[in-house]
Parts: structure tokens; C-alpha cells; sequence
């Protein structure tokens, strides 16, 4: 190993490489439910406006919409996080300065 790649297959940089893929993916994953649920709301909003429903119904169809946000909210803080680790995992790999 030369002291150019040393930090690259350091175990931090491993474990900050794998906790990144899996955010990643889980972020991924959150904001395909918050679609998923997007539609959902939209289908029930329009049907049920065809049909008389109960007020348990419209109340389940608003919490929908609100589900919706907190999840797109949770999905952009995961892309923060998800952009601070590829930070921090590209100054793992970067060679020392030579400032000292």
C-alpha cells in the first residue's frame, strides 16, 4: 500500500462507504413511498369525492397527504446526511496535506 492510497481501504472509509449505500438505498426507498402514497391520496381524494363518505374517511384521506410530506421532509434530510457522508469519506481518501 502506498501512502497515496492509504486511507483507501481504511476501515473507516469501509464503513463510511457502507453506511452511504445504505442510506442511499434507504432514502431511495422513502421517497418511492412517498410517491407510492402520493398516488394513493390523489385516487382516494378524487373517488371518494364520487361517493358520500363518513368524516373518518376524509380524515384518513388528509393524513394521507400529510404522511406524504413528512416523508418527502425525511427523504431530503437523507440526502443531507447521504451528502455529509460522501464528504467525509472523500477527505478519508484524499491524501494528507502537506501543509504541516
Amino acid at each position: 500500500m502506498t501512502p497515496d492510497n492509504a486511507h483507501q481501504n481504511s476501515p473507516a472509509e469501509a464503513g463510511l462507504g457502507a453506511a452511504l449505500q445504505k442510506n442511499k438505498e434507504a432514502a431511495a426507498a422513502v421517497e418511492d413511498v412517498a410517491l407510492e402514497l402520493g398516488v394513493v391520496h390523489a385516487v382516494l381524494s378524487t373517488e371518494i369525492a364520487k361517493v358520500a363518505a363518513t368524516g373518518d374517511i376524509h380524515t384518513a384521506i388528509d393524513r394521507t397527504e400529510v404522511l406524504e410530506a413528512k416523508l418527502n421532509e425525511t427523504a431530503d434530510k437523507m440526502d443531507e446526511v447521504n451528502a455529509a457522508l460522501a464528504v467525509q469519506r472523500a477527505s478519508l481518501s484524499s491524501p494528507p496535506s502537506a501543509d504541516k
